[in-house]
């Protein structure tokens, strides 16, 4: 997944580079970063069968098959096909540290449901002492359960066709969170906890503006309004955006910082940090490959939709090539694909595991492309952005 992102990332920063070069983008440049995010989502519809076709075709990557044979034969030889069984006799020794293990799983010939697949990848010993225990507590969970008479399986279908699952005929699943949909209306005592209160205080007014304007799907009361929730919070987005925008631009306006350099600093930040968030939450979980390819997703919708759709409406209903006022996000593009090439080559120096010298690396790095970028902004290397226009 991460090669899959960063090539493709990669790709599209280079056609952005040839788009910005003559310092306008005219309706057939909008229109075809579109088209490249369209084929972007026809590639992650096929990943499997692409990269079937890629190992297969240039045999770059390891035999996949190590992780069949252990569960067929052991599979085969059993009366009972039970998570655990396939489980004690997995040889994490024979599976090559190229392939995930997640796509060795979805490669295997026995098909695993999502909550089965999940545990069997979390109880290896790739993650963290942290979520490998939590997974045993809720594995210790699933055999009483099971001992109880609950989710048996019974396998009457031919070996390579069975699901292995002992979620089976359970709901809701065991790996489902209960939540607790009023706990903002909790008030905390202030004096025992003043910063918690005054923290619930201020977002108080935020909360009760999104809990009564977007359903809570986890609720199964609302369970059946998923559509309505997505599309409230499209809508919130879309308020919030602007709002931080106008703002933003209001500042820089006031100060006198140019727009570029308002949005490499706090648009950035600001845009970045839910990304951020998401991607933690995923790797604490152990799907580190799932928030690393996010992290690369989020940057191509935001290249290719997010700057090619505003582009798209304005050559469209003006009828004229939208002029780009900064000459300096040309070299702030060159810059990006630097970027994205030190990455890729950085993963692949610390054989793709990710550590706390990797993380202080990458903020190494984005330290010294925000200071190039904004020394290249303000004029320090040339005059590449013109002066700000009097009120």
């Amino acid at each position: 997944p991460l090669c899959r992102d960063s090539v493709y990332y990669a790709f599209s920063i280079i056609i952005l580079i040839i788009c910005l070069s003559d310092g306008r983008i005219t309706l057939f440049e909008s229109v075809f970063l579109l088209l490249m995010y369209v084929g972007y989502i026809i590639i992650m519809c096929n990943n499997q069968n692409l990269q079937h076709f890629i190992v297969q075709r240039w045999q770059i990557f390891a035999s996949f098959n190590a992780l069949d044979e252990p569960i067929m034969n052991y599979a085969q030889t059993q009366k009972s096909y039970g998570m655990t069984n396939t489980y004690q006799r997995f040889d994490e020794e024979n599976i090559s540290s190229i392939i995930p293990i997640d796509d060795l799983i979805a490669m295997s010939h026995i098909s695993f449901d999502f909550e089965t697949a999940a545990l069997k990848i979390m109880m290896s010993k790739k993650f963290r002492c942290r979520t490998r225990f939590k997974m045993a507590v809720r594995f210790v969970i699933i055999q009483i359960k099971l001992r109880q008479g609950q989710g048996v399986i019974r396998p009457d279908k031919p070996i390579n066709e069975r699901r292995f699952s002992c979620y089976q005929g359970r709901t809701p699943s065991l790996l489902a969170i209960e939540e607790i949909y009023d706990e903002w209306k909790n008030i905390p005592n202030y004096n025992y906890d003043l910063l918690g209160f005054i923290k619930w205080a201020f977002i108080l007014p935020i909360k009760i503006l999104f809990y009564y304007t977007i359903p809570d799907c986890r609720n199964p009361r609302y369970l059946k309004w998923y559509p309505l929730t997505f599309i409230m919070t499209i809508v919130w987005l879309c308020v919030l955006t602007y709002i931080m925008v106008w703002m933003v631009t209001i500042i820089g306006f006031t100060f006198g910082i140019p727009d570029s350099v308002m949005g490499i600093t706090f648009l950035a930040a600001g845009s970045s940090v839910p990304d951020a968030l998401s991607s933690v939450l995923v790797v604490r979980q152990g799907l580190v490959d799932m928030g690393v390819s996010n992290t690369f997703g989020s940057n191509v919708f935001d290249l290719l939709v997010g700057l090619a759709l505003p582009w798209f409406f304005k050559t469209l209903i003006s009828g004229e090539p939208v002029h780009i006022n900064s000459n300096g996000l040309l070299y702030d593009s060159i810059l990006l694909l630097g970027i994205v090439i030190i990455t890729v080559m950085s993963f692949h120096g610390r054989k793709w595991y990710l550590d706390p010298f990797l993380g202080i690396f990458f903020l190494a790095v984005y330290g010294i492309f925000v200071i190039f970028s904004l020394l290249i902004e303000l004029n320090v290397f040339g005059f590449v952005n013109p002066p700000m226009c009097p009120i």
